[in-house]
């Protein structure tokens, strides 16, 4: 199954998002865009180097630089 997430994030104010849920053995099927602001404002972000820092559930970090696509932050989840 297929899981996208459209995320907002600003630097300013606080963003409620919906709750995302992630099985352990999926492996990329779960996309994330992520639309930048600051108080309100969106943010150029097409220079950026997004990176995702994932903690595991058994303590371990893992990493993945993510895309910027339109302005948007894209994340593919990998398993």
């Amino acid at each position: 199954m297929n899981k996208k997430y459209n995320l907002k994030f600003d630097l300013q104010f606080r963003c409620n998002n919906s709750k995302m849920i992630f099985d352990e053995f999926d492996e990329n099927t779960s996309d994330f865009f992520m639309q930048i602001t600051k108080q309100g404002e969106k943010v150029d972000i097409s220079n950026a180097i997004p990176t995702l820092l994932v903690l595991k559930p058994s303590g371990v970090a893992q990493s993945q630089i993510l895309e910027v696509k339109n302005n948007l932050v894209y994340g593919n989840l990998k398993n």
